[in-house]
């Protein structure tokens, strides 16, 4: 919830209390009004506070487990602010939210089942969008300076492209796409159907190209998913992925056209042209923005790689795309995982993060802060989450309401783990409101807390 507030409250606010228009690359942008600096301050102090807060009442009682996926979540960023601070850059704000995030979610012991109320939020996103495009026009449609609807022959309605609270109909496209697969988890067939139009209505009005092709991503597997036996569905869950990385790999490699893409083939050609610079440890991840700033022949199409695979390779060479890779492995192994469970929503969400990734950077270490709640806390969930019960199905109901009221248990871990009196009647009096559940290893905690960070 927190992560979500920060993305969309504090840009809702600039948009309707600011003149709102495209401008080329480089040229700076509008600063915060008052309202919005404010909301975007207070909200991202709630959610730092929150990560320290998370694992300070928790010291005594860290997860023994996943320690290993820990740090494979954590060496990419690492290696890119080291490699920063070697070409004199210090970490911002942005940098420092990453690990924040992803440390204070382990110390939670996060399960699944609390990125629940992430698919309403997507929803609601879509509908902020589409109403700031109805009723306000101004701020919810791509506009130049002067007026005329931006990129007039790349819309699909008539009415402009939509960009909602963001600044770009891809910006926009990103966050529903990556929130979609979550809207299965939605309790209600009737909420579901819903949330899931709104969003597909959005996504089309945004004529983000590289999004529309990731939710047909996601509707593609997720009916080849339904009709496979289920003992081969971890299996195609997991080619699927790897494809679709392949995919996003080698697209840079093949294209040879200039104006490929909307021009992508010219920024990935000077992007791999600056990279062989500097093969091994890359340009540093202000690189983008610096060369925006220039006279180079890809200043005016580029404030990134427009392709994930280039912006690591290029942010943080060899060594950098070598720990993204080990990364990436590890959710696709997750995945596959959690579909042999009957959860089929991580891999339809890593399915969508990687075909929008194709021509859009759709995961950042340092940056890319708009796609906090949609990319970086549902990684990073299905990443250390542990497993539910072996017959859960998504939309399934849990047995334990997953209530903001939950954070008041799990930030009391004696409770639940260290006061163990003898004899059965300890026992009986720890599960009275509910019919005892066994829970695998690496599943000892709840994980009720999880979902205000979502």
């Amino acid at each position: 919830m927190l992560a979500w507030a920060l993305v969309v409250l504090p840009r809702t606010a600039q948009s309707l209390t600011a003149p709102k228009f495209s401008t080329v690359v480089g040229a700076p942008g509008a600063p915060y009004t008052a309202l919005a600096r404010l909301l975007d301050l207070g909200l991202t102090t709630a959610l730092v506070g929150w990560c320290l807060l998370a694992v300070v009442l928790r010291l005594r009682s860290l997860p023994r487990e996943r320690h290993a996926t820990l740090l494979l979540l954590l060496l990419p960023w690492a290696y890119l602010v080291v490699r920063d601070l070697y070409l004199g850059v210090l970490p911002g704000r942005e940098t420092l939210i990453y690990p924040l995030v992803v440390v204070g979610l382990w110390s939670l012991r996060p399960r699944l089942e609390d990125l629940r109320s992430l698919g309403g939020l997507v929803a609601v996103t879509a509908l902020i969008a589409v109403g700031l495009g109805v009723l306000a026009p101004e701020a919810g449609i791509d506009r130049l300076a002067s007026g005329e609807a931006a990129a007039a022959d790349k819309a699909i309605f008539s009415s402009g492209i939509l960009v909602g609270p963001f600044t770009s109909g891809n910006n926009l496209g990103q966050v529903l796409v990556l929130g979609l697969p979550w809207l299965g988890m939605v309790r209600g067939r009737a909420l579901r159907a819903a949330g899931v139009a709104v969003v597909l209505l959005a996504l089309a009005w945004s004529a983000s190209r590289s999004s529309l092709a990731g939710a047909g991503a996601v509707a593609a597997l997720a009916m080849a998913l339904a009709v496979l036996p289920r003992w081969c569905r971890p299996v195609a869950a997991g080619v699927a992925l790897a494809v679709a990385a392949t995919i996003v790999a080698a697209l840079p490699l093949v294209v040879r056209d200039d104006t490929s893409f909307t021009n992508r083939g010219l920024i990935w050609r000077g992007s791999l042209d600056a990279w062989r610079g500097a093969q091994w440890t890359g340009l540093g991840s202000r690189w983008y923005s610096d060369v925006a700033g220039t006279t180079s022949s890809i200043a005016g199409s580029a404030f990134h790689g427009h392709n994930q695979v280039v912006q690591v390779l290029v942010t943080g060479g060899l060594v950098g795309l070598s720990l993204a890779a080990l990364m990436g492995g590890v959710l696709l192994v997750r995945a596959a995982r959690w579909t042999g469970r009957g959860r089929t929503v991580p891999a339809l969400h890593l399915i969508a993060l990687a075909v929008s990734s194709a021509l859009e950077v759709s995961f950042g270490l340092v940056d890319r802060t708009f796609l906090l709640a949609t990319a970086l806390v549902p990684v990073v969930v299905v990443a250390l989450a542990g497993q539910a019960t072996s017959d859960d199905s998504d939309a399934a109901p849990t047995s334990t309401p997953r209530t903001l009221a939950g954070l008041a248990p799990r930030f009391a871990p004696a409770a639940a783990t260290t006061a163990r009196a003898p004899g059965p009647a300890a026992t009986k009096s720890t599960s009275s409101a509910a019919p005892a559940r066994a829970r695998p290893r690496d599943d000892p905690g709840s994980g009720q807390a999880t979902s205000t960070a979502s």
